[in-house]
């Protein structure tokens, strides 16, 4: 373990963020993908981040892309590599 803080529980849900818009594809520069333990947390930080200068910037994604655009296999790797682009959300 690298000192990541892992979420509670089995399932996670996710979201990504991308500045340029949320209309590009995952593999384009710009994404950070964001776990929370909750759906209503997940959904929750998607409305108070949605939108930014009138651009949708946040929308909610499945765990495979989440693991994509942190550029992982699984979600044991996530807690194994401190430079993944994944922000694990325990306490939101």
């Amino acid at each position: 373990m690298n000192g990541r803080t892992k979420l509670q529980g089995n399932k996670h849900f996710y979201a990504g963020h991308n500045s340029y818009g949320v209309n590009i594809s995952y593999n384009s520069l710009g994404w950070s993908a964001y776990a929370f333990d909750t759906k209503a947390e997940r959904d929750e930080w998607v409305n108070s981040n949605e939108f930014l200068d009138g651009k949708c910037v946040a929308e909610t994604i499945d765990s495979k892309m989440a693991y994509k655009i942190a550029g992982v296999r699984n979600a044991m790797e996530l807690y194994q590599n401190e430079s993944c682009n994944l922000e694990l959300c325990a306490e939101w």
